[in-house]
């Protein structure tokens, strides 16, 4: 699957104003964009991993490969959680 997040995508993320904005990129990557514009790297878990969302840095303080960089042991996690639930 390929990524939907980019830099130039998430550089035009622009606050709405009224509500908070989460773009993901279909492995567990997202940012936020909040009211106010700032925009955080958060990691989806799963029930086996962590629930909810977990916040591993800002942009552009961290560049969207340094938070995929970051989040790649926890997608390795999941992943393996994921495949070894199938073959059960």
């Amino acid at each position: 699957m390929k990524p939907q997040l980019t830099e130039t995508l998430v550089r035009s993320l622009k606050p709405d104003g009224s509500r908070i904005q989460i773009v993901g990129d279909g492995c567990h990557l997202y940012v936020k964009v909040s009211k106010a514009g700032r925009k955080t790297w958060l990691l989806r878990g799963t029930p086996s991993t962590f629930t909810g969302f977990k916040t591993i840095g800002t942009f552009p303080e961290m560049s969207l490969a340094q938070a995929r960089q970051l989040a790649m042991p926890d997608r390795r996690y999941v992943t393996a959680n994921i495949a070894r639930k199938k073959t059960r």
